[in-house]
């Protein structure tokens, strides 16, 4: 069956890519050195790609089906001079890098012989380095992480260094500067760590608050006074209105989008149907 798409990204395929995969071990984090949509139209003629690309104000677009490897952070492995393409310098078995260079990775999981690329998630980011990463571009990458975790858990718990890495540390001499120091793996890997709120936990704060809501109601109101608490956690990005069976609505982001389809009033979570969210307390 295939792999689905990320539902909070527009598709824009590219023809940069290898058919199937040889197991999931990383999400890789890049910095693009350029702007969003200089970076698609980059990726879909110059011989190099990624997974899934996000903007600075949060937009996300998936480039390559998760069911492919991208060509993000290949890397050749040789371990007698005749297995060097053309123009490749001799410097002992080991990994070489597209720039002819033999490197030394630091990530922990990588299986000598196998190409990076076929092993891992490419994620790349419209920005430079040095640059500070805006919030709306870390709650995207949040947002795209909690989904990958609940479609690989064979990658959770995130873990800098092992399922969660930088393009440097495959490749520490032509990629040293990727994604650069904007990110803080750490920090992230805390934050899509931590689970999110159960739907128990929203009853008995709403109980709590004297608000009585219906059995079949599975999405949460959120009201004013929750917002500033969710977007610092990076749980979910800015609570958004929606209009769902006639009724102001807002969505959590847990664990992927939720769509409200304006024709039914209905909300769409992945496979299933959810029933509109009330719009009683709605800030």
């Amino acid at each position: 069956m295939p792999t689905p798409h990320f539902p909070g990204a527009a598709w824009n395929a590219t023809l940069n890519r290898t058919p199937g995969h040889q197991g999931r071990k990383a999400v890789v984090i890049h910095i693009a050195q350029g702007g969003y949509e200089s970076s698609i139209q980059y990726m879909r003629g110059a011989g190099v790609s990624s997974h899934f690309i996000i903007s600075t104000t949060g937009g996300t677009t998936q480039m390559v089906s998760l069911d492919d490897s991208a060509w993000a952070n290949g890397l050749l492995w040789a371990e007698r001079p005749a297995q060097l393409p053309q123009g490749y310098t001799w410097h002992g078995p080991g990994w070489y890098c597209p720039h002819k260079h033999k490197v030394a990775p630091t990530w922990e999981l990588i299986t000598p012989g196998i190409n990076p690329n076929l092993q891992t998630i490419s994620i790349e980011h419209a920005g430079f380095t040095g640059k500070a990463v805006p919030t709306a571009q870390r709650l995207a990458l949040l947002r795209l992480l909690r989904w990958l975790g609940e479609i690989y858990p064979e990658l959770l718990p995130w873990t800098p260094g092992r399922t969660l890495i930088r393009h440097a540390d495959i490749d520490p001499i032509d990629k040293a500067f990727c994604p650069g120091t904007g990110f803080d793996l750490a920090a992230l890997a805390e934050t899509a760590n931590t689970p999110l709120p159960s739907a128990e936990a929203w009853q008995r704060v709403w109980a709590q608050r004297g608000v009585e809501l219906p059995a079949h109601q599975l999405g949460w109101a959120i009201p004013q006074l929750y917002k500033y608490h969710f977007t610092q956690l990076g749980a979910c990005v800015e609570p958004e209105r929606y209009l769902a069976g006639g009724q102001v609505a807002v969505a959590i982001f847990e664990l992927g989008m939720i769509y409200y389809l304006k024709a039914t009033g209905r909300a769409y979570l992945g496979p299933s149907f959810m029933q509109p969210i009330g719009g009683n307390d709605v800030a």
